[in-house]
């Protein structure tokens, strides 16, 4: 009967609560990342990545252990491999996050999402996220091998 009760009071809030469109005056300005201070003495153990698929509420924490390698392709394309998942970052000046990520001193990526941030400036040549999507190794070969048995049979 309790249980019965609290659904009948709480799904209601549920379908009335939608994703609202934040109010302009609770926008932020937009950082594509965050380094720890030069004078610390360790480097960061984690890397945070903040708005996976664009979506403000997805993150996900990796390891600096587990990182295995980094792909750079003309600024604007980002691959980090980790032991169990790529992290692929899309977006504008991406080279700049290579030496904070080979010294370990990143702590944040963060995407840029329009409904949560000021517009970035795009004359300071400084670095944006558009895009982070994560896929697990298992997913990747998948998708490897499904691409190279169609471009063998477009070859044929």
């Amino acid at each position: 009967m309790v249980s019965y009760l609290m659904r009948d009071n709480v799904f209601p809030l549920f379908k009335r609560c939608k994703t609202a469109v934040i109010p302009l005056a609770s926008k932020k300005p937009y950082q594509a990342f965050a380094t720890s201070s030069p004078d610390r003495d360790r480097p960061e153990t984690f890397l945070l990545f903040e708005g996976l698929s664009r979506d403000p509420d997805l993150r996900l924490m990796l390891s600096y252990i587990y990182l295995m390698d980094i792909s750079c392709t003309a600024g604007e394309y980002l691959s980090l491999m980790y032991s169990n998942v790529i992290v692929t970052l899309e977006g504008r000046n991406l080279s700049a996050l290579l030496e904070p990520l080979q010294n370990s001193r990143l702590r944040t990526l963060q995407c840029y999402i329009p409904e949560r941030h000021f517009e970035p400036s795009t004359t300071d040549g400084g670095v944006i996220i558009y895009n982070i999507t994560s896929l697990s190794i298992d997913n990747w070969w998948k998708q490897y091998l499904e691409n190279q048995a169609k471009w063998d049979a477009e070859q044929s």
